[in-house]
């Protein structure tokens, strides 16, 4: 197992005016009442989508969690289709452990000088 579970993604790509970069998010759901056929629907969805890197069930509830890496709002919309209507949505974007640590050793050493 590699000993960093988010590797580097693909480098930023220029396009146009504006640069188009993946990003990795961390999304949770949580079916609200009882599983819908939208759940399963979009969990299959997710489990065959090259953009997904990881997904996984709850075994203490009704839900789950997913890593994709997207480039736009949009395709994240598309991945989660209709999930929305039945189940709470958290989406996290994710950074390599490495850079996290750096700019919280940075805000600690400006906290100190400040």
């Amino acid at each position: 197992m590699s000993s960093n579970p988010l590797p580097e993604v693909q480098p930023a790509r220029l396009g146009g005016d504006h640069e188009v970069r993946p990003m990795r998010f961390h999304v949770t759901w949580r079916v609200f009442d009882s599983i819908q056929h939208t759940v399963i629907a979009v969990m299959e969805r997710c489990a065959s989508s090259n953009r997904v890197m990881g997904h996984g069930m709850f075994a203490d509830c009704r839900g789950g969690f997913v890593i994709a890496d997207v480039d736009t709002p949009e395709r994240l919309l598309e991945l989660f289709a209709g999930l929305q209507d039945v189940a709470h949505l958290e989406v996290h974007p994710l950074a390599r452990t490495d850079l996290g640590l750096r700019h919280l050793r940075g805000m600690l050493a400006s906290e100190q000088l400040g």
